[in-house]
């Protein structure tokens, strides 16, 4: 620390007016950094500022020596009067600390000047963007700064848009480590163009409460545009411009209250239930159970389905609402995947698709080689075409194709899936009915999110095999029902009527035939008049 001291040397007021002359002629001249960007001495607007605050090595190297002053010095640029440098080696000769105003406080860079200050500077890479047409009241000009919009000297706004941030992830990072803290106010006008944006909005508000950056949604592009507009406007007012005025007078306070709907809450009081009624278990019992092949081998021959009429197997009625229905068959559909001892990938073509009797989804017959079976058949899927399905996990996302199946892993941000594995290996076990579909959302650490129709999002394992698009026949609940009589041949059994007797639990109720007592005949006496003798 003595040898550091010993070298110490406060600069001279010539020094310093030299320094504050290299640093404003740097400052002004715009020109210096398109010719150093074609050097290749200059990247990007963040050297830029390094650039100016530094200046070149040739015209520093007869400044002041390395040392504390000298390394702080670059850092500050120093705008002195005569009348400063005066009081600092007045300061020097004394012996004393030099005043705080040789050093005024250093203002943030900026990328560009613009001519006219009234405008909002535009990147050109947000040409086209449709919120340019609805920028109307305020004018706006492109220029070569780093964020999407400037409205003013110290506030900046990015752009981005949730259908974007779906595919890009990482854009809206690689944006914020560009932007640092140029700015004092930085503003994230996200434009919500999808249908759930819950997840992702979440997601952008913790990014930005670590970049320290204000977050503001737009559901349109006239929306964004006049956030813009606003901020532009509002860029020198005080604070007190947008806040609500009220007057202090009686006159004004009484209109306030009769005229304003203050928030209130209805508590209800509710009284619990001394009896809570206790029903039986309802056990599920199909319409019908399927008979396996005797060999117990696949096969793609229809097989019979046996009705169960609402019984279990010990034959008591455990579903009224069950009986009857027409007679079909069923076919042995395969929801797994390729084996790990099997090919890494396998071309099918669809020979055949029909209804499935038993089924909402509609069966797909494909067949490879001598290799038949039956799969869910999809949306858009046709006679004719070729599925794949692969096992393999690439290190750029795959070409997602309808009908085609591969690993979660393997599959874009976004797509669209049926048919998913839960645990590698064990077939498909999420949405296999008809219309369902579930979506890829993001990547949580080594696994992936996805969501379900129920809207809830489950954590899988990248290997977890699915299958592109939507499952078919999605509007098999739209089609009503023709009458009653369809619905009871198809095994449904009425819920009312005299066809469905119902106990007193149900509301009628069924009372027992009454009872006859039946009484002995009462004999018929002969009636004698006696007289006296």
């Amino acid at each position: 620390m003595a040898t550091d001291r010993k070298k110490f040397k406060i600069p001279t007021a010539d020094e310093i007016d030299a320094s504050a002359s290299t640093s404003s002629s740097s400052l002004s001249s715009f020109s210096k950094f398109q010719q150093l960007k074609k050097e290749g001495k200059v990247a990007d607007a963040c050297d830029l500022d390094k650039s100016i605050r530094t200046g070149k090595k040739a015209e520093l190297s007869s400044g002041p020596p390395k040392s504390s002053m000298s390394g702080i010095q670059p850092r500050n640029v120093l705008q002195s009067s005569s009348s400063t440098a005066s009081s600092v080696s007045t300061a020097i000769q004394n012996n004393k600390p030099p005043t705080s105003t040789a050093v005024p406080e250093r203002s943030g860079p900026t990328a560009v000047k613009s001519l006219n200050t009234n405008s909002i500077i535009v990147n050109s890479r947000q040409r086209g963007n449709p919120i340019l047409k609805f920028i109307r009241s305020i004018p706006y000009e492109f220029g070569d700064i780093i964020p999407d919009y400037e409205m003013g000297k110290t506030s900046c706004a990015l752009f981005l848009s949730l259908r974007y941030h779906q595919l890009n992830p990482n854009y809206i990072h690689e944006r914020l480590k560009q932007l640092r803290r140029y700015y004092d106010l930085r503003v994230l006008l996200v434009q919500v163009d999808i249908k759930e944006p819950h997840h992702l909005v979440k997601e952008l508000a913790k990014i930005c409460i670590l970049a320290d950056c204000t977050l503001i949604l737009a559901f349109s592009a006239e929306e964004a545009g006049r956030y813009l507009e606003t901020y532009k406007v509002y860029e020198h007012k005080p604070p007190e411009a947008i806040m609500e005025k009220t007057e202090k007078d009686y006159m004004s306070k009484v209109t306030e209250c009769l005229t304003s709907v203050k928030s209130y809450m209805i508590y209800t009081y509710r009284p619990k239930r001394k009896f809570k009624t206790i029903r039986r278990p309802y056990n599920y019992v199909p319409m019908g159970r399927p008979a396996l092949p005797p060999d117990g081998k696949y096969t793609t021959e229809p097989l019979p389905f046996l009705r169960t009429g609402g019984r279990d197997l010990n034959g008591k009625v455990v579903n009224a609402k069950i009986g009857g229905g027409p007679k079909v068959s069923w076919y042995m559909r395969d929801d797994s995947f390729l084996n790990k001892r099997d090919a890494e990938s396998v071309e099918e073509r669809v020979l055949r698709i029909h209804p499935d009797p038993v089924r909402t989804a509609n069966l797909a017959l494909v067949g490879s080689g001598n290799n038949k079976r039956y799969i869910i058949a999809t949306q858009n899927m046709k006679e004719g075409d070729v599925v794949k399905t692969s096992r393999e996990i690439p290190t750029i996302s795959v070409r997602a194709m309808e009908g085609d199946s591969h690993p979660l892993g393997a599959l874009p941000m976004g797509t669209i899936i049926h048919n998913i594995e839960k645990i590698p290996g064990e077939g498909g076990t999420f949405c296999r009915a008809g219309g369902a579909s579930a979506q890829l959302m993001r990547k949580v650490g080594d696994q992936v999110a996805i969501r379900l129709p129920s809207k809830h999002e489950v954590v899988l394992d990248p290997t977890c095999m699915a299958t592109v698009g939507q499952v078919s026949n999605s509007g098999h609940d739209d089609v009503p029902w023709k009458g009653v009589g369809e619905k009871m041949r198809s095994g449904y059994r009425p819920r009312t009527g005299w066809k469905h007797r119902k106990t007193g639990y149900h509301g009628r109720k069924i009372k027992p035939k009454k009872t006859f007592h039946v009484k002995p005949k009462v004999p018929d006496y002969e009636t004698y008049k006696l007289s006296g003798v």
